[in-house]
C-alpha cells in the first residue's frame, strides 16, 4: 500500500494521462516537493516508550530505515555502543543515556504535500531539479545535523520565543 502522498501523486498522474499526454519531465515535476518523512536526531538521550521491536548487531541507517518503513513507528533509539535499535510506537519520556541516538520521525501529511505543489508553482523559476535537491536535503538534514540535546518540542518553543521577541533570524535558526 502506498503512503497517502504517493497515492495522491499516482492518482494525479493517472488523471492527467487521460486528460493530456504527460511527458517524463512533466511526470517528474509531479513528484512531492516535500519529503514523506523527516527526522530530528538528538544525542545521548533515550526515548522511553513502547518498543515495536528490538534489533541487535545493526547500525544507525538500518535502524532509521526500519522505523521509517513502519507506519506505527514514531521514533527510535539507536545505541551506538551496543549496536542495538529500538523502534518505538510511543514516546513517554526522554532520559540521558550516553551513546544513544534517538530519532523522532515527522511524517508529512497530504495537505502539506498539496501546499508544496501550490508553492512550487509560485516559484517556477527555481526548476524541478533544484526542488528535488531541496526535498532530498529536507529529508536528510535531521540526521546530517543532529539537534543535540534539544527535542522537537524544545526547538519549536525556542523558535516561537525568538519570534515573539522580534528576533526573526534566531527564530529561523531554531527551525
Amino acid at each position: 500500500m502506498l503512503p497517502r502522498s504517493q497515492a495522491l501523486s499516482a492518482a494525479l498522474l493517472s488523471l492527467l494521462s487521460f486528460v493530456a499526454p504527460v511527458s517524463v519531465v512533466q511526470a517528474q515535476e509531479l513528484q512531492p516537493h516535500l519529503p514523506q518523512t523527516r527526522m530530528v536526531l538528538t544525542m545521548n538521550q533515550d526515548f522511553v516508550g513502547k518498543d515495536l521491536a528490538q534489533m541487535f548487531d545493526t547500525n544507525f541507517d538500518a535502524c532509521r530505515r526500519a522505523c521509517e518503513a513502519d507506519k506505527a513507528c514514531v521514533a527510535f533509539t539507536f545505541n551506538s555502543k551496543s549496536k542495538a535499535c529500538f523502534p518505538k510506537s510511543e514516546i513517554h519520556a526522554e532520559e540521558f543515556f550516553d551513546g544513544a541516538q534517538p530519532g523522532e520521525i515527522i511524517r508529512t501529511d497530504v495537505l502539506k504535500q498539496v501546499r508544496g505543489f501550490e508553492r512550487s508553482a509560485e516559484i517556477g523559476f527555481v526548476g524541478s531539479r533544484s526542488l528535488g535537491d531541496a526535498r532530498k536535503l529536507a529529508y536528510r538534514i535531521g540526521w546530517t545535523h543532529p539537534a543535540g540535546q534539544y527535542s522537537v518540542k524544545d526547538m519549536v518553543q525556542a523558535s516561537r520565543d525568538r519570534s515573539a521577541e522580534g528576533d526573526k533570524l534566531n527564530a529561523m535558526r531554531w527551525m
